[in-house]
């Protein structure tokens, strides 16, 4: 994650006086991969129920918009 940083943001776009920081793929694999640390510990059942959680309502979601960003 901090390789996004550096690499981006210094080496890539030369502008060192940003306001906002977008931290995108790195970012999103890297905490992916923190929560499944996190997850690998709790019980089946509790995993189960996350898991329904999630596929039965990922839908609810789509009615939401950002209109401004930043």
């Amino acid at each position: 994650m901090f390789a996004e940083i550096f690499i981006m943001i210094y080496c890539g776009i030369f502008n060192y006086h940003l306001q906002v920081v977008a931290l995108q793929v790195i970012w999103a694999i890297g905490l992916s991969i923190g929560g499944i640390v996190v997850l690998q510990f709790l019980p089946y059942k509790i995993l189960l129920a996350i898991g329904l959680l999630i596929v039965a309502g990922h839908n609810l979601l789509d009615s939401i918009s950002v209109e401004h960003p930043f």
